[in-house]
């Protein structure tokens, strides 16, 4: 595969995880000599101030009414991408992406967030870009779901089931675990990392992580109740919120088994060396505690992919779930000082790890890229023509009939619409 390949991954901003994923793949594909790898913030690209303002609601949704969100969430779970809404949904940010694509000439395109414009694209153009999407959640909602993608990457055999089902053909699917950072796979130095965080070696550490932008409901609360443990220190993770980092820091001041961080650029240190961690369900943070083989507590988790992922926890063994601090004092105490109990929910969470995930989706989607070209469908291109379409051009032609891969890509079997004004026109431009 040529390392002049144009990879575009296309993200959003809310939260940290869509992202962070992102950055893991690109820079897996520059390890691999594929350089040209392009992260884009398609919503907030497409409309910055609704993008302002829906991540501003998104991120206070877990203070304030966040059965708004839930309501929206599993209203939506079920919709196919034919619906009204659906379509809705793929006409925004439709015209910012023809010119991202104008701009990018990407030979693939890479999903890390279910936002469906880039399906849209290609059925209203009729160019056959190969796109490929990560999920980032433990469990599915149907907006991941387009007849275009050419593959799906997925963090368990089970979410793969689940897909199935849903209609998607299973070569369609591969289990590769969510990627996370490199730094996960290395070993860490424990002695310097306790003395780096100034943390007690002779005392189990309770990880408590608020995530990027907080949102862990009751974290003062939490606190209080788990200090109560004997033999524990607690390390408190405030991200981004700091007024939350400043008000934990004023109440527990003086308290010599709490200590205190912002955010933590290098977090696979505070897992390496805890025993416990407490947390939201977010899919990413999720999928690092079990990386580090962490016992796992999910406090209070709002509806939506994070409730969901908290109960496909549990049903695994892989966690404990609840909602109030009392509980929550009882089951870590319980997890921390029972070791048949302790030693059953680690090798639960052992049984979902999935090492070298980005590796995994990188070098599968290369090799799809060289399939493609072997069967005929050419995925180097020096430019795109200065008309990218015109009634039934295509970028790549169709897969060599029953080639290797036949019925793995969802091919659209008409040519896009004889309609001038839906045209997109892309002239030469300098690189």
């Amino acid at each position: 595969m040529s390392r002049s390949l144009r990879i575009l991954v296309l993200s959003a901003g809310y939260g940290e995880g869509h992202v962070q994923v992102s950055r893991v793949l690109q820079r897996c594909f520059q390890s691999r000599g594929i350089e040209n790898v392009k992260i884009v913030d398609f919503i907030g690209e497409a409309h910055p101030v609704i993008n302002t303002i829906t991540r501003y609601m998104y991120l206070k949704s877990y203070y304030i009414a966040p059965f708004v969100y839930g309501w929206l969430y599993y209203g939506s779970r079920q919709m196919g991408p034919d619906t009204l809404f659906s379509r809705l949904m793929m006409s925004f940010g439709l015209k910012k992406l023809e010119e991202i694509i104008m701009t990018e000439k990407p030979h693939a395109v890479i999903n890390t967030f279910p936002h469906p414009a880039m399906s849209a694209f290609l059925r209203k153009t009729g160019v056959n870009i190969p796109t490929f999407t990560v999920i980032t959640d433990f469990t599915l909602h149907h907006r991941w779901i387009q007849p275009e993608i050419v593959k799906y990457y997925v963090a368990s055999d089970d979410l793969k089931n689940e897909m199935v089902k849903a209609g998607i053909p299973p070569e369609r699917i591969k289990v590769s675990g969510i990627p996370l950072r490199e730094t996960f796979n290395r070993s860490p130095d424990i002695p310097g990392l306790h003395q780096k965080y100034g943390l007690n070696p002779a005392k189990k550490t309770i990880l408590v992580m608020s995530g990027a932008y907080g949102g862990l409901h009751k974290i003062n609360e939490i606190c209080r109740s788990i200090l109560k443990i004997p033999d524990t220190e607690i390390a408190v993770v405030c991200g981004k919120d700091k007024t939350m980092e400043k008000l934990l820091k004023n109440t527990f001041h003086g308290c010599r088994s709490i200590h205190i961080y912002g955010f933590i650029e290098d977090i696979h240190e505070l897992m390496k060396i805890a025993c416990c961690i407490i947390t939201k369900a977010g899919g990413i943070t999720l999928s690092e505690a079990v990386a580090a083989q962490l016992l796992i507590a999910i406090f209070r988790p709002v509806p939506g992919q994070e409730r969901d992922n908290a109960l496909y926890f549990a049903r695994k063994k892989a966690a404990v779930v609840v909602n109030q601090t009392g509980e929550l004092y009882r089951q870590v105490s319980e997890l921390l000082s029972n070791g048949e109990k302790m030693s059953r929910m680690r090798a639960s969470v052992r049984s979902l790890q999935r090492s070298g995930a980005a590796e995994t989706v990188v070098d599968d989607i290369l090799n799809v890229l060289n399939e493609l070209e072997r069967q005929g469908m050419p995925t180097k291109r020096d430019d795109f023509p200065g008309s990218l379409v015109v009634p039934g051009s295509h970028l790549f032609a169709a897969p060599v009939a029953g080639g290797e891969l036949s019925g793995l890509f969802a091919n659209n079997p008409e040519p896009p619409r004889q309609n001038n004004s839906e045209s997109i026109i892309i002239k030469e431009e300098s690189r």
